[in-house]
């Protein structure tokens, strides 16, 4: 008996320290896994930050689409507005160059007149 008490004190200690190192690596175990969550957590914050910061360079970027589109704009209007200026100069270079000949034929006309006045 003294026998089978000292086998089971050997074999209850056995398996105190088996389940004792059992129990360490278990706690090594969850050690290990919350770092894990950590990282996991950090790379979730860096993807979050990474897609704010495509998210921010996309709004510039449709901004400076929408600004060049605006710009685009301005210069067809103001290609339009020089085009009809042009053409109000062109009218006018006209209307002047007419007017010029009108008072030219008039000017030779009272000179012939001061010629027919003279004889």
């Amino acid at each position: 008996m003294k026998k089978l008490a000292e086998r089971t004190n050997t074999l209850t200690k056995d398996t105190v320290k088996t389940l004792d190192d059992f129990k360490k690596k278990i706690d090594l175990a969850v050690r290990e896994v919350e770092n894990i969550k950590e990282m996991f957590l950090v790379i979730e914050k860096d993807v979050k930050d990474i897609r704010e910061s495509f998210e921010k360079t996309k709004k510039m970027s449709d901004n400076v689409g929408l600004s060049v589109n605006s710009l685009s704009s301005a210069l067809e209007e103001q290609s339009r507005a020089i085009t009809e200026l042009s053409k109000r100069v062109t009218y006018i270079a006209e209307f002047i160059n007419e007017a010029y000949m009108v008072f030219s034929a008039i000017l030779r006309t009272t000179d012939e007149i001061a010629k027919i006045k003279e004889f």
